[in-house]
């Protein structure tokens, strides 16, 4: 080789044989004993070569530190000299492996660079690559399915973490000893937001004979593999990963690919028509279905995600699973049921199909009726008494729907057919799980509490509807363990109640439980119950995004389709509605239409057209569109639901706040009121229901600053709330701000803060540090003990306000050049000022870039920095910043409205730094003048 390094240790060019070097240095000691010094690179001692490629050569090397062997992946000098940017792309990609920890992924240890060089150390698994294992034998449809739903697994993930594979095959799939697959070289992914650079060559000019990964040029990965769009040069994403799965996937089932890549160009010639897939007799239905999908020229027409293609051929593995079920156990439930059928006289019962007389049990008898009933006697509030007997007529329905919902289950299971066995399984077992659900409800519900009877109606609302268990489910949640189950509802209570962090501590419990008995999908429903708490209780988007994302691996490995769309809809709320990011928002929507088991269940869809209508009040311009969807949900629910349906109150709410972004104020006052009238007729005055309409009566009238019209439907939303929750709940604390806010409105600033300390306490105890009420209790007293001129504890809560803005534990977004501005100001009134100066700094930099119309704003940290100056015994150094403020101030007297206390505060602040230096005089008491003008009472 030209020009080798002569240096026997550290790092060497990937394109040197260090195998080759380290047996040599071996070699050498042994016959001439010469010091054996092993080639490293870094703390990574070379062992052997396992495999090279386009991308580079990888090592089996020894971490000497750790001791543990790993794969040392080093990447060729020309392909990190081959184009601008390219180190630094592979290190960003590497990084971001290491981030990605899955089963079916190979794991990234850590990535460096050493003398123009970059390596990556990964997880060394035993074993073979998928390729081998295909060839290796005899392999069932089933096993090669269960290989390649592991690989699309690990894809999968690597998509959720913004990465794409952009050439994936059996070659870059390894099936260790374990028997696991995992997916390796990364080496020319690109993150899915990257475009393909404008140069990228035409198809015409690539070498379509060459064997091996094509790395050159920004077209990459193997050819025969490639998706159209990948071969045209354009942008890849998911979806192309997508396309390449389906070649390999083909190709394992029927030993040749499905065409050539010269049938792909000519295909892309003629417009990129659909195409029959050879061999597509003889497979099956469904897996032709999926190969048809998951091969269309255009990415528009493959699936939206690799997790729909993950759900089908899990689907088809349990199908397969459960036909060799039946296959041995079918004969005999037959028999049983025609031997039922000879020696009783009454209707045919199946075995394990109980008799509709018995079907509930000890679930919703006479006995937890009388119990239910009775813990709704002890309570001493009004409304307990028509509460009670509402709630019993609604378990009373539910239970009639349940048992005629089975008993026509266990007639279907008489005689079923061969095909319709596993739908029948399916809906048993939805039928057992909502049998669970009512069982566990009544329990909590038999508790004598004020607050969970008052969400009692709309706790049994949420019960799974049995009728929704004759839907033809890709896949059916068998029942959970008991204590899984209790506890899974207990957090269905805490939630209701707004117990969050209660809420959290039970599902982590029912979390725990799921792992100690091996149920994933119990697993996939806590998860999901935790993002859930987080996002809407809690409000804290970034672990509620954690966990819905934990929630979606675990319910995609368990099979779990029909949790898909919940987990991704709840995505769209956290990233949409949360954090802002209205694309991200939308896509996870799409997701969630594109994953709904029965797209025709009108529930669902009501579901998540109140998602979309979330996502659009957010969005410039789009509230009225947000208010068009909103009427259509309420006319879906209409058609499913009694008018006192709990859906349909919830439903006109959401209707309520989308009128208010659309700035529709009247017709939003208008259905509030409707909507509390109709409940205080329905409930009486003193129900909950009725308090919480009136919290946002009251909530809206401050917002529109009617302060007035607040207070008498606040006061008594607080009064009932308080009696039905409790003094210190969260739903108390609101309605106890609200009124402070009319307080400060009305100058009771003495009142104003004493509520807004207590709502605040409450918040500090029930609710994370950056929950957006915890938040507004601060923005109020920052208000209240301005106008107060409690210099001491406004810097206290202004220092709070930006602690959290600093730290990211809030969304919310509020004035913080006006917080800056508090802090700095309050520093200097108490004559502190000298640790002021970071703080109008930082004014200073946020102000620079102000529109022409709010320039005024720039006088205040001049100013600031100015009387930091001045009260530092600096005058020379304050008069160019005090002189700026003025100049500023003067210039904008129409922007000036309200910073008469700043103007004259910049003119005396001049004058004395004037005096200070022996100024003109007649300056400074023009200046003096100035402020006191500035300063005078009226009148």
């Amino acid at each position: 080789m030209d020009s080798e390094p002569t240096s026997s240790r550290g790092f060497s060019p990937p394109t040197r044989d260090l195998e080759g070097e380290a047996m040599s240095r071996r070699i050498a000691w042994r016959l001439f004993g010469e010091t054996s010094e092993t080639v490293t690179i870094g703390r990574f001692r070379v062992c052997e070569t396992l495999g090279q490629g386009g991308m580079g050569v990888v090592y089996a090397a020894e971490d000497e530190q750790l001791d543990r062997r790993v794969a040392l992946k080093v990447i060729r000098p020309e392909v990190v000299a081959h184009a601008p940017g390219e180190r630094g792309r592979l290190l960003r990609e590497a990084r971001a492996l290491a981030r990605l920890s899955h089963p079916n992924v190979v794991q990234v240890y850590e990535v460096g660079e050493h003398e123009e060089g970059v390596f990556i150390v990964m997880e060394l698994v035993p074993g073979t690559t998928l390729a081998h294992w295909l060839v290796g034998g005899s392999r069932s449809l089933e096993d090669i399915l269960r290989r390649f739903v592991e690989a699309a697994h690990g894809l999968e993930a690597a998509h959720r973490a913004g990465i794409v594979h952009r050439d994936f095959k059996p070659a870059n799939a390894l099936v260790g000893e374990d028997g696991r697959v995992r997916i390796v070289d990364f080496g020319l992914a690109r993150g899915e937001r990257l475009q393909a650079p404008a140069s990228a060559p035409a198809s015409g000019s690539v070498d379509w004979a060459a064997p091996a990964a094509v790395t050159t040029g920004s077209l990459a990965g193997t050819p025969a593999y490639m998706s159209p769009e990948q071969l045209s040069g354009a942008a890849c994403d998911a979806r192309s990963d997508q396309f390449s799965f389906c070649v390999a996937l083909y190709e394992a089932v029927h030993g040749e690919r499905p065409f050539t890549v010269e049938e792909m160009l000519e295909r892309g010639r003629a417009g990129g028509g659909a195409r029959a897939l050879p061999h597509a007799a003889k497979m099956p239905r469904w897996l032709r279905r999926l190969l048809t999908t998951g091969l269309a020229y255009s990415p528009a027409d493959r699936y939206p995600a690799m997790a729909r293609l993950i759900a089908e051929i899990e689907a088809a593995l349990g199908r397969r699973k459960r036909t060799r079920m039946f296959a041995v156990a079918g004969p005999a439930m037959i028999a049983a049921a025609v031997a039922g059928n000879q020696l009783r006289l009454g209707p045919p019962e199946v075995v394990g199909c109980p008799a509709p007389e018995t079907a509930l049990v000890g679930v919703w008898d006479p006995a937890r009726r009388d119990a239910l009933e009775a813990a709704f006697i002890a309570l001493d509030a009004p409304f307990a008494a028509m509460a009670r007997e509402r709630v019993v007529k609604a378990l009373d329905d539910y239970a009639g729907a349940w048992t005629r919902a089975r008993a026509d289950a266990c007639e279907s299971s008489v005689t079923p057919s061969e095909q319709a066995r596993p739908r029948l399984e399916r809906r048993v077992q939805c039928l057992e799980r909502a049998r669970d659900a009512l069982g566990n409800l009544v329990e909590q519900l038999s508790a004598p509490d004020a607050g969970i009877a008052a969400e009692a109606e709309g706790l049994v609302a949420g019960l799974p509807d049995p009728q929704r268990c004759r839907l033809s489910l890709a896949t059916a949640p068998a029942p959970r363990a008991a204590e899984v189950a209790a506890l899974a509802s207990r957090a269905s209570v805490l939630e209701a109640t707004k117990q969050g962090r209660d809420a959290v501590a039970v599902s982590e419990l029912a979390l725990q439980a799921s792992r100690r008995i091996g149920d994933p999908g119990a697993e996939a429903e806590s998860w999901l119950a935790m993002g859930r708490l987080r996002n809407r209780v809690l409000r804290e988007p970034y672990l509620a995004r954690r966990a819905l994302h934990t929630a979606y691996d675990r319910a995609a490995r368990a099979g779990r389709s029909d949790l898909l769309w919940q987990i991704w809809s709840e995505l769209a709320l956290v990233d949409g509605f949360e954090l802002g990011d209205s694309s991200g928002g939308e896509m996870w929507l799409e997701h969630a239409y594109s994953t709904v088991v029965d797209a025709a269940d009108p529930a669902v869809g009501a579901t998540l057209q109140a998602v979309q209508a979330q996502l659009l009040d957010l969005q410039p311009g789009r509230a009225h569109e947000a208010v068009v969807l909103r009427r259509m949900v309420i006319r879906a629910l209409e058609a499913l639901h009694p008018a006192d349906h709990p859906h349909l109150v919830v439903a006109r709410e959401g209707l309520a706040s989308s009128l208010g972004r659309a700035d529709s104020p009247k017709e939003r006052l208008a259905l509030r009121q409707a909507l509390c009238e109709e409940l205080r007729s329905r409930y009486g005055a003193e129900h909950p229901w009725v308090a919480r309409c009136e919290l946002d009566l009251g909530i809206d009238a401050v917002e529109d600053q009617r302060y007035s019209e607040a207070v008498a439907p606040l006061e008594h939303a607080r009064a009932v709330l308080s009696a039905t929750y409790g003094r210190d709940s969260v739903r108390v604390a609101t309605a106890e701000l609200m009124l402070a806010e009319t307080d400060r409105a009305s100058e009771s600033l003495e009142r104003a803060e004493r509520r807004a300390r207590w709502a605040f306490a409450v918040y500090t105890r029930e609710l994370p540090r950056g929950h957006p009420d915890r938040v507004a209790a601060l923005l109020v007293l920052s208000d209240i003990y301005l106008a107060s001129g409690d210099v001491a504890r406004l810097l206290e809560t202004s220092r709070e306000l930006l602690r959290i803005h600093d730290e990211e534990q809030t969304t919310v977004e509020f004035d913080v050049p006006g917080v800056l501005t508090n802090i700095g100001e309050c520093l200097c009134d108490l004559n502190r000022c000298h640790e002021a100066l970071p703080y109008f700094a930082r004014l200073t930099v946020l102000y620079s870039e102000v529109p022409d119309e709010e320039k005024v704003l720039r006088a205040f940290p001049a100013l600031g920095i100015g009387r930091v100056h001045l009260a530092s015994g600096s005058p020379a150094l304050a008069i160019p910043f005090l002189e700026e403020a003025l100049a500023i101030f003067d210039a904008n007297p129409r922007a000036r409205q309200g910073m008469d206390a700043a103007y004259a505060l910049a003119a005396g602040r001049l004058a004395e730094a004037l005096e200070q230096t022996r100024g003109d005089p007649r300056r400074v008491r023009a200046l003096r003048r100035l402020a006191d003008s500035l300063t005078e009472v009226p009148g």
